[in-house]
């Protein structure tokens, strides 16, 4: 065997171990019904709180965003504005906006993202979340049959925690998490998950 191949033999195995240990990582759930809180923090502490893998919030944050138009964002401005969020090493970042009337009220969401936020832009919801520990019963699209809201019996046995999210806050939710919630007012959301070149295969896979 010439040096070549040792060379590529260990440096594959370096690859493997490391995406080993990685994956050993994401499998990490947090089932401790805790909210963590945080006004304006910066990128070291943000990374330090998500790696509790809890439910937080953030605020102080949307209202320094340097937007020309707080209407119409662009693209471009949400991924200026937003970065501070990304996980290390990010490979790809999607934008979901939505715009809800006041009583929307969804189904249960498992998350099965790595990094997922909610950022309020305008509006409240009266949100519900559920740690991994629940027995949900989901459809193959990750979202439960049934509306809390609407057949609450279905859910008595149910666990959660409830949170009133207002114009500002941003909220982390972790993978395994589920949520629902209800437009107390005119809302609009922005929902942002983005992988990394490790967190990717995980997700896929998961």
């Amino acid at each position: 065997m010439d040096i070549l191949n040792i060379i590529i033999i260990v440096i594959l195995t370096l690859i493997f171990i490391l995406y080993f240990f990685q994956f050993k990582y994401f499998s990490k759930i947090n089932s401790n019904r805790t909210i963590l809180q945080k006004n304006n923090p910066d990128k070291e502490l943000i990374e330090d709180m998500l790696d509790n893998k809890s439910p937080t919030i953030f605020t102080g944050m949307i209202e320094n965003w340097e937007v020309k138009d707080d209407k119409n964002i662009s693209k471009e401005e949400f991924d200026l504005n937003t970065k501070i969020f990304n996980i290390p090493l990010c490979i790809v970042k999607k934008y979901k906006q939505l715009i809800l009337p006041k009583d929307k009220k969804t189904n249960i969401v498992k998350e099965k993202s790595n990094r997922s936020f909610l950022f309020i832009l305008e509006g409240e919801i009266r949100l519900f979340l559920f740690s991994p520990m629940e027995e949900i019963e989901f459809e193959k699209n990750n979202i439960s049959k049934y509306n809390i809201f609407n057949e609450p019996d279905k859910f008595k046995n149910i666990n959660f925690l409830e949170i009133k999210l207002a114009e500002g806050h941003i909220l982390y939710i972790p993978r395994g998490w589920s949520y629902c919630y209800r437009v107390e007012d005119y809302t609009e959301i922005l929902n942002m998950t983005n992988e990394s070149i490790f967190s990717l295969p995980h997700s896929i896979l998961n």
